[in-house]
């Protein structure tokens, strides 16, 4: 019997099975994370009322997939919903959906996740064919089995984001072009322009595969003939002519589903009197990149829907410069090796092992060389494109090279050769999975739970997933609720329905009259680190103006409660109170938690009133 994806049919289904139940494990013990409202408000209007202002900046096609169940729960929009969509980058306009008390927000939250595991499956099922084709049966299964237990690909799924469903398109585009470039058929070329056409409807950084699909055509084409459909081309003029009409082509199918795709409409509102985007097409515009010329000229043709458009200049124009946090560092404009150093520490230690044996096997492997050809060429182009850009948030936006780790991870099969050492591999890589169980965004082997903040945060880290951890975990020795800083909190305004029972905001009880000593004092990851500040929490700048404003109030203990006898001062007033709160911040960042929550993600902390006055006014807090 022909084996199925990956290997043997019943091995192929009881990891997929385990993939997707791990992934629905950690769908419905997560919180929202930061992006997912911005995806599924955006998505449910694209689907109901055609309003592309709803988050243009990600894949219209993508966006839509996710939301696809909100047509059964019909949630409510809110009466500020035309407001808040134009406000989309200062007040993320997806609170309105599912914080805005009108709606529970967590099966919508589940539904769209579970749209999400299902493109999950078919990558995992996709990567292991690819190496089941590379390496045998054996080196399909062992590549799967990476697949279904690396925590990152298992936390990607279980999202409702557009980043699997880039890596799985941008790898059967991939993998489409390079059967079409080895010969060119009708079947071959529709499965190559749909594919792409897909791909440019997830995510704005599709163009990428241009450059890899012309370094693949030099390298397939350039010495031998091409058969294409039917006819044997020789020269390079030939050649060249017939890659000319598959670009035309696939550049008219593309083109035509991105006008499908937004309702063969350019406006991006429904109608002329809908709000205008905050961020307007002068701000997008006048950026550096030379790319945004392009963009200008095709929006003043109308070549594509304005919404598109709008979405890739967005791109553009934010991936020039863009704070980043690394390894407890700060950077306004990012690392080039930023990538490098996040999938390191991200991955496994096991599936490093796996992924060097598997590329030790290769010398001996001329299929599986030409197997992997194109997804090293792709790899190499989007990783440069990555270590280019200031876009350093998150080991997500670099999933799509993860597919070549995959399949060189199931060379070790060629390697190991007997069936009794792969299954011992596997059951390895699938117990240490297993033992981080749900925790695998917060996922970083290299360090204990409590100083992952000192590494790595954002999506990362915390990406806002930790909340209905807080009930389980927090100590019950504390009767008072706790006083949070909260990632998603700080970016929507109050996640109010996913907040433990008793929830009481950070200043208030830190400038108010109360024991602080009662309550546990939480801040995520990422609200204590505060990537996008780009520079660190206190420094000689900070310093200096904290000095200032203590030569003129004091050590002023509650700024607040002075601006009723000071009206006048209130602006400078609102300056020293911010600045106590970032002397604490650092504080505290050098200080240490005194437990954590969701394998990192959260941060607890027991203060007392002698130390958070230290923190005020003791000795400037140090950090690099």
């Amino acid at each position: 019997m022909k084996a199925k994806p990956g290997g043997p049919l019943p091995a192929t289904i009881l990891l997929v099975t385990i993939y997707s139940l791990l992934a629905l494990g950690a769908a419905w013990n997560w919180s929202g994370t930061y992006d997912e409202p911005l995806h599924l408000a955006g998505g449910h209007l694209y689907n109901v009322a055609g309003d592309f202002r709803a988050h243009p900046t990600n894949g219209n096609l993508i966006q839509r997939w996710l939301a696809l169940p909100l047509l059964h729960l019909d949630p409510e929009l809110g009466a500020n919903a035309d407001a808040a969509i134009a406000r989309q980058l200062s007040e993320p306009f997806g609170n309105e959906l599912l914080y805005g008390g009108k709606n529970d927000p967590l099966p919508l939250l589940r539904a769209a996740r579970a749209m999400n595991i299902i493109l999950g499956v078919l990558a995992a099922l996709a990567v292991g064919r690819l190496a089941r084709k590379a390496w045998g049966n054996g080196g399909g299964l062992v590549a799967l089995a990476v697949f279904c237990f690396w925590p990152s690909l298992i936390a990607h799924s279980a999202v409702a984001t557009s980043d699997m469903a880039a890596m799985l398109f941008f790898l059967l585009s991939i993998i489409a072009w390079d059967r079409l470039l080895r010969r060119a058929t009708w079947t071959r070329a529709a499965a190559a322009f749909a594919a792409t056409a897909i791909l440019f409807g997830v995510k704005m950084s599709a163009p990428l595969l241009v450059p890899a699909v012309a370094i693949l055509a030099f390298l397939r084409l350039r010495r031998r003939p091409w058969r294409w459909f039917g006819r044997t081309l020789r020269t390079p003029s030939a050649k060249l002519l017939g890659i000319a009409a598959l670009a035309a082509g696939q550049g008219a199918v593309t083109v035509a589903a991105l006008w499908a795709m937004y309702g063969l409409r350019y406006d991006m509102a429904p109608r002329p009197d809908a709000a205008p985007m905050e961020e307007n097409w002068d701000s997008l515009l006048a950026g550096k990149s030379k790319s945004l010329r392009l963009v200008a000229l095709m929006r003043a043709g109308r070549l594509l829907p304005e919404a598109y458009l709008y979405g890739v200049a967005h791109t553009l124009r934010h991936a020039e410069a863009r704070p980043g946090y690394l390894l407890g560092r700060y950077s306004p404009t990012g690392w080039w090796y930023y990538y490098p150093v996040v999938i390191a520490l991200k991955t496994p230690p096991i599936d490093w092992i796996l992924v060097v044996t598997g590329a030790l096997a290769l010398r001996r492997r001329r299929r599986a060389r030409m197997i992997l050809q194109p997804l090293a060429i792709f790899a190499v182009v989007y990783g440069a494109m990555a270590m280019g850009t200031a876009l350093n948030i998150g080991e997500r936006h670099v999933l799509p090279i993860y597919p070549l780790f995959v399949v060189l991870a199931g060379g070790t099969a060629a390697v190991l050769g007997g069936k009794i050492l792969a299954s011992l591999v596997l059951m390895l890589v699938c117990l240490l999975t297993l033992g981080t169980y749900p925790r695998y965004l917060s996922f970083l082997p290299f360090t204990d739970m409590e100083s992952k903040y000192r590494l790595l945060a954002d999506s990362n880290l915390d990406w806002g997933q930790g909340l209905l951890s807080l009930e389980r975990d927090l100590d019950s020795d504390y009767d008072n609720p706790a006083a949070f800083e909260l990632f998603v909190e700080n970016s929507f305004g109050g996640n109010a329905p996913l907040l433990p029972r008793g929830y009481r905001p950070f200043r208030e009880i830190l400038f108010g009259r109360h024991e602080v000593n009662r309550y546990q004092w939480l801040f995520s990851a990422t609200a204590l680190v505060w990537p996008a500040r780009g520079r660190p929490l206190w420094g000689e700048a900070e310093e200096a103006e904290f000095l200032r404003l203590r030569s003129e109030f004091g050590d002023l203990r509650r700024p607040r409660e002075a601006k009723v006898q000071h009206p006048a001062a209130a602006d400078r007033l609102d300056q020293y109170e911010q600045a106590l709160v970032l002397r604490l911040k650092a504080h505290l960042y050098v200080r240490g938690p005194n437990k954590v929550v969701d394998g990192g993600s959260i941060l607890v902390f027991y203060l007392t009133e002698q130390e958070i006055q230290k923190a005020f006014f003791g000795p400037r807090p140090w950090l690099k």
